[in-house]
């Protein structure tokens, strides 16, 4: 593959507006003089660009997009946090998912949280529970994992 700076145009541009007509969408971007590419002046009107933005920050650094995803990571992270914490939650848990007692009883000193964050970790194939910031699979391990164990708790199936 051919190095990207043989395909892209780098500049830097202002969003002024943006519009919806009949033909779709029109955006526009102010270029400084001496950020314009030379290839722009040359290139046709009708020319097809393929575009990549990145939002800056003040200090000219890029700014992290929120995806749905990213939102629904971060709310399973807190969540399996607050869960793994819950004396219900460990009960309920150390019901549903055993733990090999050879890996437990070299840690003797491991607190109920700390294995039924082992036991969480297990249930949704991960290693921390920061991966479910951004692991898509494991978020939907946990979000089952999360409503069998409200759903049991609703029901009163489990004392």
């Amino acid at each position: 593959m051919k190095d990207s700076e043989t395909y892209v145009l780098d500049f830097e541009a202002v969003k002024t507006s943006f519009r919806q007509t009949k033909d779709g969408y029109h955006l526009t971007l102010v270029l400084h003089p001496n950020d314009v590419p030379p290839e722009l002046f040359s290139s046709w009107v009708g020319t097809r660009y393929q575009c990549a933005l990145v939002q800056l920050d003040d200090e000219n650094q890029p700014v992290l997009r929120e995806t749905p995803q990213a939102g629904r990571g971060r709310l399973a992270v807190g969540t399996a946090g607050q869960m793994c914490r819950s004396l219900k939650f460990q009960q309920w848990i150390e019901q549903r998912i055993a733990l090999d007692s050879i890996a437990w009883t070299t840690d003797a000193g491991a607190s109920d949280e700390d294995m039924a964050a082992e036991r969480l970790r297990r249930a949704c194939g991960i290693e921390s529970r920061r991966e479910l910031s951004h692991n898509l699979s494991a978020i939907e391990a946990f979000d089952k994992l999360k409503d069998e164990f409200l759903n049991d708790m609703r029901e009163g199936a489990w004392k």
